[in-house]
């Protein structure tokens, strides 16, 4: 992602250093939720000072366990396009191959475009390809290393084309780390004898003009490791579950069945809707549909926790 930076040097320095620590942080945090599949990997290797690397990693990583890995990329991301004026002379890939300083630019080298011949056709293409190749590779970019000097790559699942060795130059894939379902079950089918709200279920009263189980439903709906949503709904408000489910754009809600007489009974017929949709490796999050406190970074440590330990609460 090619992002605005600042002329004055002062101000860029800063914003290349916030662009760093948030880089460094995130790639942390990943080493931190992938530590066992990464340490398995380094011992591989046979290289200490790479183990040590690893392991250095994965402990900055736990101190910064509090904050859940999406909330410290949309922070980055943030800071990443700091600057929001689109006519400075310099833009910088922060996220790139070399990282802010390694691959800043003068806006005319990567923004304007020329027409260049491909295949049959003609696509756009950035007015000095050749700067920005010359910085990543060295002025020979266009002469294949040795051997020896070639950078190793590792497939990682479900990325690989091929598990032909004849089609993957006899490169064994390895299965790195699969992506297991995570589906959030949302059981609101009490009818709210206890708050006596009359004839309205507690989940279904309006705050802001929005029912409570909406609220809920969203911090699912708008956390990236969520995969769908089931929502077990008291029989005669099915309907109108699924008008306000369509009415706020809710896509993630896959399934909305009737409860049954106590709360066991509708977690109970939620499971069998998600056994219906789902992998039997599906990480299944249970949460009251009339609690719409509950934030990211506990419904991330919730999936952790569960993928190593095999439940949480």
């Amino acid at each position: 992602m090619i992002e605005n930076t600042y002329d004055d040097a002062f101000r860029r320095g800063i914003h290349g250093l916030g662009c760093m620590a948030y880089g460094f942080l995130v790639s942390c945090r990943k080493f931190r939720r992938d530590r066992k599949e990464l340490m398995r990997l380094a011992d591989g290797t046979g290289d200490a000072r790479i183990k040590k690397v690893f392991r250095t990693k994965i402990f900055i990583g736990t101190l910064i366990g509090w904050r859940s890995l999406d909330s410290l990329v949309r922070h980055g991301d943030r800071w990443n396009a700091l600057c929001r004026n689109n006519q400075t002379r310099f833009v910088t890939i922060p996220t790139g191959r070399k990282l802010f300083r390694g691959e800043l630019y003068l806006r005319d080298q990567v923004c304007s475009t020329v027409t260049l011949p491909y295949g049959k056709g003609t696509k756009k293409c950035p007015k000095d390809t050749a700067a920005y190749l010359t910085r990543l590779y060295g002025p020979d970019y266009m002469t294949p290393p040795k051997e020896a000097d070639r950078e190793a790559h590792v497939f990682f699942r479900p990325f690989y084309l091929s598990e032909d060795p004849a089609r993957t130059n006899g490169v064994r894939i390895q299965e790195f780390h699969r992506k297991m379902k995570n589906v959030a079950l949302i059981f609101a089918g009490g009818s709210g004898k206890r708050m006596n709200s009359g004839a309205i279920p507690k989940q279904f009263l309006e705050l802001y003009g929005k029912p409570i189980i909406i609220y809920t439903l969203e911090k699912f709906e708008n956390h990236d490791d969520i995969q769908g949503i089931v929502v077990v709904c008291i029989h005669g408000w099915i309907s109108e579950m699924r008008k306000y489910v369509r009415r706020f754009g809710l896509t993630k809600v896959k399934a909305i069945v009737p409860g049954g007489e106590t709360g066991q009974e509708s977690i109970h017929n939620g499971l069998l809707a998600v056994k219906k949709l789902y992998p039997d490796d599906t990480v299944v999050l249970i949460h009251d549909g009339v609690r719409p406190l509950v934030d990211p970074e506990t419904i991330t440590k919730c999936i952790e926790c569960t993928k190593e330990k095999g439940n949480a609460m």
